[in-house]
């Protein structure tokens, strides 16, 4: 077992200095008349990765039709470009695009938008998921700390929005620290919040870390 002393802490702001990592965020769900009920994600950190699985609940509450999605992905600094998101929308696998995409501020370089669609009923219900594996980023001067992110940003409301970074068996985090002050449950195996009626302003949360000892 690989134990790690660890302080995490997490942001809804900037990321931490000099720091190089690959996320994505709350996908981009659009119809005639739909309401996304909620968006969960657990980010599982392992000793070298970060493992993404997040569900969304639609709600089409106007005629069938389809449902338009986005999936975001961002670079920040000059990092790899490794996401690479697989979905299923109604448990059947939805094909996905992506594009480059441009005039985005030069450190988040470069945003990929990964698109697709799926049909919907009148008065259905319907799941979005959605998962990726990336590398932990790396920030600080040194570039010793390891950094996960994951970007809360949504263009609609969100009925409910729960966010958990966990640690995987064999990786042994300190108990973290967590903030801004948005109602974060904090606890041995990872850090949880819940919020209701979410106005899609949290903005990009991240966990950061030193391994080994380091202090955060």
């Amino acid at each position: 077992m690989l134990a790690l002393a660890a302080a995490l802490a997490l942001q809804t702001s900037t990321l931490p200095e000099k720091a190089i990592v690959e996320y994505s965020g709350v996908p981009t769900v659009t119809g005639q008349n739909i309401a996304i009920e909620s968006h969960s994600v657990t980010i599982t950190l392992s000793k070298q990765f970060a493992d993404v699985s997040s569900l969304t609940l639609v709600k089409n509450n106007g005629p069938a039709g389809n449902a338009s999605i986005r999936i975001p992905g961002f670079v920040e600094g000059k990092g790899p470009t490794d996401l690479s998101p697989t979905a299923t929308w109604a448990n059947a696998p939805l094909a996905l695009k992506s594009d480059l995409m441009m005039g985005i501020p030069e450190n988040r370089n470069p945003f990929v938008r990964f698109t697709g669609s799926g049909p919907m009923q009148n008065l259905g219900t319907y799941a979005l998921r959605i998962h990726y594996k990336v590398p932990l980023g790396r920030a600080g001067l040194d570039h010793k700390q390891f950094v996960a992110a994951y970007d809360l940003t949504s263009s609609a409301p969100i009925g409910t929005l729960m966010v958990n970074f966990t640690y995987a068996p064999g990786v042994v985090f300190h108990e973290p620290e967590a903030g801004p002050n948005i109602g974060w449950e904090i606890g041995l195996k990872g850090a949880f919040v819940k919020l209701t009626n979410y106005d899609g302003k949290a903005g990009l949360s991240y966990c950061a870390f030193y391994s080994g000892g380091f202090g955060g």
